[in-house]
């Protein structure tokens, strides 16, 4: 009998035996007692096996007794015999379950349900292990209070495994030192896909504080997660963090690490409650590292990244927007996040719309006292959209945006470093904007009359204002200056991966590198590209050097600088350049990407959608590796230079190091870089 499946549930899946005020639906005390009967009369909480032990005190919980649950209760700690029968049936209040160390199977819920006093501690290296494909709660811990979870990890290795752990109730929960081991991908997950190939998935934590005055306090928790980016799936993906309507209380994250997560590092906008962050480290999720939406609600001093470069994930090219932190509260009738004292970097090549970004149903909120770096094209570093809520309600007024102590550095091309749109009010203050990429200005502000720019450097490539039908006080600025960069330094993290392969620190275990700081030897080298099909293809290179149109290239194709755009079809298009090719983009009846990152460089093939079978060859200056996500075998050359495959209609992706120098696709293109003479 599943006890958790007896009590009613609304339609987001909290129970809702709490919600008092909720119209039928009985309050919190009279559901604890109504069901408190009904599991003694089905016979699960009882009292553990042997003698326990005195009372204890652990994070401020008092416990009448504690457990051995390998002694006492017969539990198995080499990982062979599931646990959570022994435990379900033996749970009693006061109780604190110690877990020697050893590996625990976990096949099937462990339901810690109301009651007053329950907490699982961990004695040197405890985990949890989960069997293939489990993709469900492996701990659930809800409707009681003064719960405790501590140093116990979570193993998914297991072959398609994505485990979670939820803690919920009244008052005094508490959760430490937890990692989750191994990476969560469902197998049936498919990026950008939808229907029955991309599932419903576990999140990694779930929290819920379940009265107005309740408390959920999680420590030193990592999650290292390296899913499929663009797995999304309408808010099905794999979260790191989910806290949702059924929270009232406070929930306060310390000192954490998420990376990897498909479905937002920490989805924790949709609650009514307030959620604190403090410290940590959020990188490479995919939608946003940290989503706030609700009063009170913040994020302060943490170090927040998006840098595919630094990735484990199978596919970071495959991101479908990657913010820093994202503001908003859906449905709920809730504004007023505060982001304080964070170092956030948006790094080129990615998807994303900003360093904080407030979204469509996201209220007023503050900046302040933080480092933001964006070198992604059109990326600001602060964007507050039109506050009409998209598909949902607008939030509550006001919709102000306050910017204190903020500076914006990087070389992001285009668009504004601060972007604010139908936001009254709104003041950029002591604020230090540097950016060098073109065309960038420095503040934007569209329908937001009565707002400030004062006292802030404004050191960028374009103007220092953009006003759009807006009335703004700007005075006290200056047009030079240098400002601070974001300190991305994560060495205080709080765990490392278990063998070093999941540091996420944008390390890899390949020899070499591809020196992507220099722009390689300035002697003169040849690009051609020959076009092999009546149908053209249009292409773009961008080098680090210069680039000009030699004897074949079209009047229209000479380049300027360091890129050039053009087309062709049945012919042969040349150029010479200096330095290395940075990006060269062909799109055809197949289409090629070439570009280089910080760390590996990136080679990419994608096929026609007839699915018609096309092989190619590719080779650079020194080795390639990975082939994921349909990828075919690497060629066995002693160098390692060269790739050869065979591609329809997939996607085949490398990862090499060196400089590009060809790639051939039959019947369709060839491109090759010489030395000139």
């Amino acid at each position: 009998m599943n006890l958790y499946s007896t009590v009613p549930h609304d339609r987001n899946g909290e129970q809702r035996c709490d919600d008092g005020d909720s119209a039928g639906l009985v309050g919190r005390r009279n559901c604890l007692k109504g069901i408190g009967g009904l599991v003694a009369a089905a016979g699960v909480v009882g009292t553990a096996a042997g003698t326990a032990s005195a009372s204890t005190t652990r994070r401020g919980i008092e416990f009448d007794r504690t457990v051995n649950v390998v002694e006492e209760l017969g539990l198995d700690p080499n990982g062979n015999e599931p646990i959570q029968k022994k435990l379900n049936s033996n749970k009693q209040s006061g109780t604190l379950y110690v877990f020697p160390e050893g590996e625990y199977l976990v096949t099937d819920r462990i339901l810690m349900l109301f009651l007053d006093t329950v907490g699982f501690l961990g004695k040197g290296d405890v985990r949890f292990t989960v069997p293939e494909r489990f993709n469900d709660w492996a701990v659930i811990m809800d409707h009681g209070q003064n719960a405790l979870f501590e140093n116990i990890d979570i193993d998914l290795r297991a072959d398609g495994a994505t485990p979670g752990c939820r803690f919920a109730g009244y008052d005094r929960i508490q959760v430490h030192d937890v990692e989750m081991v191994g990476q969560g991908i469902h197998l049936d997950s498919d990026p950008r896909g939808e229907g029955q190939g991309n599932p419903e998935v576990t999140p990694a934590f779930a929290f819920v504080a379940r009265d107005d005055d309740a408390e959920v306090h999680a420590e030193n928790l990592v999650a290292r997660n390296r899913g499929l980016m663009g797995a999304y799936n309408y808010g099905k993906g794999r979260k790191g963090v989910w806290v949702g309507r059924g929270s009232k209380g406070t929930v306060t994250m310390r000192n954490c690490h998420f990376s990897g997560f498909p479905n937002n590092g920490l989805y924790t906008s949709r609650t009514r409650g307030v959620v604190q962050v403090e410290g940590g480290v959020f990188r490479n999720n995919d939608v946003s590292q940290v989503r706030l939406g609700s009063e009170g609600s913040y994020v302060k001093n943490a170090l927040i990244e998006v840098d595919p470069s630094m990735s484990k994930s199978p596919n970071p090219e495959d991101i479908l927007c990657a913010r820093g932190v994202r503001i908003e509260s859906g449905q709920i009738d809730s504004a007023g996040v505060t982001v304080e004292n964070c170092d956030i970097r948006i790094a080129d090549g990615v998807n994303s719309l900003g360093g904080v970004v407030a979204a469509r149903p996201g209220g007023m909120f503050d900046v302040v006292d933080t480092r933001i770096q964006v070198d992604a094209k059109y990326t600001s570093g602060v964007l507050g959209r039109v506050p009409d809520g998209g598909s949902h309600n607008p939030p509550p007024k006001p919709h102000r945006v306050r910017m204190e102590n903020v500076s914006i550095t990087g070389d992001a091309d285009g668009g504004a470093a601060v972007d604010i749109r139908s936001r009254p009010d709104s003041m950029v203050r002591s604020c230090c904007i540097q950016q060098t990429g073109d065309n960038r200005d420095a503040v934007k502000m569209t329908d937001s009359d009565g707002s400030t720019v004062r006292e802030s450097t404004l050191n960028t490539t374009g103007k220092w204002y953009d006003m759009r039908n807006t009335d703004a006080n700007t005075w006290g600025n200056s047009g030079s200056g240098s400002c601070s960069l974001p300190d991305m330094d994560d060495s205080d993290s709080p765990a490392s991966g278990t063998d070093g392969s999941d540091s996420d620190d944008g390390s890899d275990s390949t020899d070499g590198g591809s020196d992507s700081g220099s722009s390689g030897s300035e002697d003169l080298k040849r690009l051609e590209i020959r076009g092999k099909s009546s149908n053209a293809a249009k292409f773009r290179v961008e080098v680090s050097g210069e680039i000009n149109g030699a004897e074949s290239a079209e009047s229209n194709e000479q380049g300027s600088g360091g890129s050039v755009t053009g087309w062709v079809g049945k012919g042969l298009d040349a150029f010479t350049y200096t330095g290395r090719i940075e990006e060269l983009v062909v799109e055809a009846d197949c289409s090629f990407t070439y570009k280089q990152r910080p760390g590996p460089d990136l080679y990419k093939l994608h096929g026609n959608e007839t699915g018609d079978m096309l092989q190619y060859t590719g080779k650079v200056t020194d080795s390639f590796w990975g082939g994921g996500n349909g990828g075919d075998s690497i060629s066995t050359t002693p160098t390692g230079d060269e790739v050869t495959g065979w591609i329809g209609g997939w996607r085949d992706l490398y990862k090499c190091n060196g400089e590009f120098r060809s790639v051939s696709v039959d019947g369709v293109f060839d491109i090759t870089v010489s030395e000139e003479a």
